[in-house]
């Protein structure tokens, strides 16, 4: 089967970067597999934007937190672009790839006006674009085409799919595991760990509560994808809950010092002191 125009970009890419890659890896720091340990006053978390098809609503109402509350860290908590165009659905959602980069661009420039930093990992549909290109197309190359250079001080892209925040906070993107039961892949992963407060993405559900032990927060992030955008989401009729839109904030007080976390869902929020 022949390639397309945009499978022959993407390995003409991948081609060029090789050598300029791995003869430069030193000074490339913020690409590879390094384990995600970050600190930091106040961040954003915003998990499974899926653009082009995010909540624009939602958006606008995080971004107006960011600048009222002065966060200056952000968090692309996996699936920030939705990749439909290598989706093994048999695009059913699928966007022009152009478009689906352009979308994926502007937010970004939008974000590098609002955020000091941002920490971008690795998602289930990140990974479409992995698999398509037989993984030999990773996430720098992913981010390179929405205006992230290799060497861009602002975003650190991971292949990873977790990142650690202050030292208690564990962020993850669980590409291998989904349930439809709110917060029941978060207390898996807890029994796993049992040293931090787990919140998940993925599963576009939201909710917060402690972990069997008492000792720590797990949960799910909600996420920034407007469902009306999705065509499988209608298609098929389904046991899942509807999917929760927000984000999160983690902000430290003088009485939480690893920072304290807010939900914002539909116009709401939950918090969890």
């Amino acid at each position: 089967m022949s390639k397309s125009s945009e499978e022959k970009a993407i390995d003409k890419l991948i081609a060029q970067d090789s050598a300029v890659f791995y003869d430069n890896s030193e000074s490339l720091e913020n690409y590879g597999d390094t384990k995600l340990e970050i600190e930091t006053d106040s961040i954003m978390i915003m998990s499974d934007v899926h653009a082009p098809y995010y909540h624009a609503g939602m958006m606008a109402k995080a971004i107006e937190v960011a600048r009222k509350k002065k966060i200056k860290t952000l968090l692309l908590n996996g699936d920030f672009m939705d990749c439909g165009t290598w989706s093994s659905h048999g695009g059913v959602d699928s966007q022009d790839w152009d478009e689906e980069l352009e979308s994926a661009t502007n937010l970004l420039e939008i974000f590098r006006q609002v955020f000091e930093e941002c920490y971008w990992i690795k998602g289930n549909h990140e990974n479409r674009f992995s698999r398509q290109t037989e993984f030999k197309g990773q996430m720098r190359h992913l981010a390179l085409q929405v205006g992230v250079s290799y060497d861009d001080p602002w975003c650190t892209v991971s292949e990873n799919d977790s990142i650690t925040i202050n030292e208690k906070w564990r962020f993850v993107h669980p590409s291998r595991h989904y349930s439809i039961i709110p917060g029941k892949t978060a207390k898996e992963l807890y029994a796993v760990d049992g040293e931090h407060h787990i919140i998940v993405g993925h599963e576009h559900h939201a909710v917060l509560s402690l972990s069997p032990d008492g000792r720590h927060i797990i949960g799910n992030v909600a996420a920034l994808v407007d469902s009306d955008k999705v065509a499988y989401k209608h298609r098929q009729t389904t046991k899942h809950p509807a999917w929760s839109v927000g984000f999160a904030t983690i902000i430290k007080y003088p009485d939480a010092e690893h920072g304290r976390i807010k939900q914002y869902v539909n116009c709401d929020f939950i918090d969890h002191t």
